[in-house]
């Protein structure tokens, strides 16, 4: 590895390497070409993100705004300490309420454009090329492999925490008015733990940066203060230990689950061979340690990655070695180990010209398959939240009604708005003014709130239900449902359509083996519609029952797996 070592201008500031070179004017060019790319950048991910819309822990925050007994600013969300994006999405709801899903996904991309200028700041101070520096930032701007926290606005409580670290990071880089810097770090990395609770995995982050340029004492005392104020909101909100132990065995495989989140990080390149170039930058990061006093930043948050990833194991690993790759953290971990890797790139290419043309080629792939993923993927989850989006719209009407069984409009992409506060987000006009619903909304909202599926009868049974499967409704053989019929498997191409005449209930119960039965309201002149159903899982000889509360209404029933009783 000795050809790999630094010269003496590789390891020089910025301005003097390129000056050096006579380098200069390509410089300022190549800043120029970042900053264009920022504002450029923020305003073509407003556009990819034009079809998004609220979406799932998203409702969490809005049911604390409009219901009367909703949690206050400093009780934690699923363990996160999250008031600090509490009180951005307060402001922004007492201005737009849910109307508008532009306002919060563009206070998401200010944060992110920021982190991306903060990395591209990092490298330049670092001696990486310019034009590497800039590409690279571009890479990251683009956001494919960390797609979740570009397209929900949500994950602010993630890019906050990355952002205030790394400016953290840059103000304790100075050797002027300590005590000053101290101070602004620590109200940084507070900020950042006020997020979420990444906030903890870059505060460890920045004691890594710490440790590293001056030891344990002075790095204690850069997270001193965080830590307590941390520890005093836990203890005072009850947030340790609300995470629920997994069995033992799970941590035996943390191992796996860093190792996953880390060769993940071979996606960013988009090339099937990324996972050896990780392993490379990690050979290169352990052979070169001898520069990590003079690039300490990039070094600590390089080697803070696996820490970043044992952290959130801790109370993840239960779910699975995968989940250590979703896009939500590979994106931290792409912030903290991308400047390493830009480093090692910019050293590389200054050998020959063909070591140039591999990093050109290798940042041009890795740009075009980020963006290319994120498009992709933006498509994908604006499918779904506008479902979502026209299935509430469509329940308005019906949860003042007093007719609904259901209490939740979207229980599968909304399930923490309830249907009083849909009400109240009603009353105070804070819902979008849209056209008439389309009929699979109307559709799914109805088998939202008019069916429910549970162990007794919501509804006492009326005997007035007709059953018939669709190869039977076109020889036009409708069947009364004589207390209780036997039916064989009724595949989801082939559903059990029961009518009833007034508001009942039927149960079903599975003769042979287990099955997963799906209910849906449909419109018998539209079977072809696609409606979000409701679903119960049932063991052999488990019955439940099927209650529906408004009166000609017609479900669909599917029971693919086994022969079930259904009776009135």
């Amino acid at each position: 590895m000795e050809g790999m070592r630094l010269s003496a201008d590789d390891a020089t500031r910025p301005e003097e390497a390129v000056a050096q070179r006579g380098g200069v004017r390509w410089g300022r060019h190549w800043a120029c070409v970042h900053y264009a790319s920022l504002v450029a950048g923020f305003f073509a991910l407003l556009w990819v993100d034009r079809h998004q819309w609220f979406y799932a822990d998203e409702w969490e925050f809005i049911h604390r705004f409009v219901a009367p007994s909703g949690a206050g600013l400093f009780v934690p969300h699923s363990e996160h300490w999250v008031t600090v994006p509490l009180l951005i999405w307060r402001g922004l709801f007492a201005v737009v309420g849910v109307r508008s899903y532009v306002p919060y996904v563009a206070v998401l991309l200010l944060t992110h454009v920021a982190i991306v200028h903060m990395v591209w700041r990092l490298m330049r101070r670092n001696g990486v090329t310019t034009w590497i520096a800039t590409c690279i930032s571009l890479v990251v701007l683009s956001g494919g492999v960390g797609f979740e926290n570009i397209i929900q606005a949500f994950q602010i409580a993630f890019t906050i925490p990355v952002l205030t670290a790394l400016i953290a990071a840059r103000v304790l880089e100075g050797t002027d008015r300590e005590r000053l810097r101290v101070g602004a770090a620590w109200a940084l990395l507070v900020i950042g733990l006020m997020s979420s609770a990444i906030g903890v995995a870059m505060t460890a982050a920045v004691f890594v940066t710490a440790l590293l340029r001056w030891g344990w004492r002075r790095a204690a005392v850069v997270v001193s203060v965080p830590a307590i104020v941390f520890l005093v909101w836990a203890i005072t909100e009850h947030a340790l230990g609300t995470t629920t132990p997994g069995p033992r065995s799970d941590y035996l495989s943390l191992g796996d689950y860093i190792w996953t989140g880390l060769s993940s990080l071979a996606s960013f390149t988009g090339i099937p061979v990324g996972a050896v170039l990780v392993i490379a930058l990690g050979w290169w990061i352990v052979t070169r340690w001898d520069l990590a006093r003079e690039h300490t930043t990039i070094f600590a948050m390089a080697i803070s990655a696996p820490l970043l990833y044992l952290f959130i194991g801790q109370g993840r690993v239960s779910f699975g070695p995968d989940e250590a790759s979703s896009s939500r953290y590979l994106y931290v971990a792409v912030i903290l180990v991308i400047p390493a890797g830009a480093l090692a790139v910019s050293v590389l290419q200054r050998r020959t010209w063909a070591w140039r043309g591999a990093a050109a080629a290798l940042l041009v792939g890795a740009l075009l398959h980020n963006g290319a993923l994120l498009y992709s993927q933006a498509g994908t989850f604006a499918k779904i939240k506008q479902a979502s989006r026209e299935q509430i719209l469509a329940a308005v009407p019906m949860v003042g009604n007093g007719k609904t069984l259901g209490t939740l409009p979207d229980p599968v992409v909304a399930p923490n708005l309830s249907g009083s506060d849909l009400t109240t987000l009603a009353q105070r006009g804070d819902l979008p003014g849209d056209d008439a619903p389309t009929d699979v909304a109307k559709l799914s909202a109805e088998t939202a709130l008019n069916v429910e599926l549970g162990p007794t009868a919501a509804i006492r049974s009326t005997g007035h239900v007709t059953a018939v499967q669709h190869d039977n409704e076109k020889d036009g053989k409708p069947s009364q449902l004589d207390h209780c019929t036997d039916f064989p498997p009724l595949p989801t191409s082939d559903p059990l359509y029961v009518t009833f005449d007034r508001a009942g209930a039927i149960s079903v119960k599975p003769t042979v083996a287990a099955v997963t039965v799906s209910v849906t309201v449909v419109d018998v002149n539209q079977l072809s519609l696609v409606v979000q159903p409701q679903t119960m899982s049932l063991g052999p000889g488990e019955t439940r029952w099927v209650s529906v509360s408004t009166a000609q209404t017609v479900v669909a029933i599917a029971a693919p797996a086994s022969a079930v009783e259904i009776c009135d």
